[in-house]
């Protein structure tokens, strides 16, 4: 019958137009290596950019980390000076911004009382996620006004 002709040419691809099966097959064969090319140059794009958004933020955490340790050293040396300025100087907190990106650094004096002549300053900035402390103990002169750093330390933040 017709049937099963059909599929006798279609097994053995022999028939007065062998041609056209012969590339039939060929034609599937070509397109499942296209897809499978096609797949693996997708999955290794998909793999580079996200390691590169990955090392960007790695980068940018970095940064930011940085910024806000500098910003609370800013925050500490300022109220060195002001210490230095005023040996008196105490405060429960004050606000100290920081270059022109709007950082900013809040500042806490405590002075002890003038028999140990010891001043704590501690400085916390944040800046974007990234959080840091710094902790000064100075001494501060009762007579001269002169004040000397005891330690500088950078404060874990829990």
């Amino acid at each position: 019958t017709k049937a099963k002709s059909f599929l006798l040419r279609f097994r053995t691809g022999k028939s007065g137009s062998g041609d056209a099966v012969l590339d039939l097959v060929t034609g599937q064969a070509t397109l499942s290596l296209a897809i499978l090319v096609g797949g693996t140059a997708v999955l290794i794009g998909l793999t580079l950019a996200f390691l590169t958004i990955s090392f960007t933020n790695s980068s940018s955490g970095f940064q930011s980390a940085e910024r806000a340790l500098a910003v609370a050293s800013a925050g500490a040396d300022d109220a060195l000076i002001r210490l230095v300025r005023n040996k008196d100087f105490s405060s429960s907190g004050y606000l100290l911004e920081v270059g022109a990106g709007g950082h900013k650094a809040t500042v806490v004096v405590q002075n002890s009382s003038p028999a140990f002549n010891r001043a704590t300053i501690t400085s916390k900035a944040t800046v974007g996620v990234a959080q840091r402390k710094i902790e000064v103990i100075a001494e501060v002169n009762g007579d001269t006004g002169k004040v000397s750093v005891i330690s500088w330390r950078q404060v874990v933040i829990k």
